[in-house]
């Protein structure tokens, strides 16, 4: 009984508060890349028409 109420408390304590940090750096993570793919995709485009600009 006492293994049960000591596993119940790891989980709700200590293992759920870990795993939802850790969910949520990968979340900033994954918006921060797909930021950053935005941003390289319009430094792409800009490249596109300057190169075609000065041609």
């Amino acid at each position: 009984m006492i293994l049960a109420v000591i596993l119940w408390w790891a989980k709700n304590d200590v293992v759920k508060p870990v795993l939802d940090a850790h969910f949520e750096v990968v979340e900033q993570i994954v918006r921060g890349q797909k930021e950053h793919s935005e941003k390289i995709d319009t430094i792409g485009g800009k490249l596109d028409e300057l190169i075609r600009v000065s041609e």
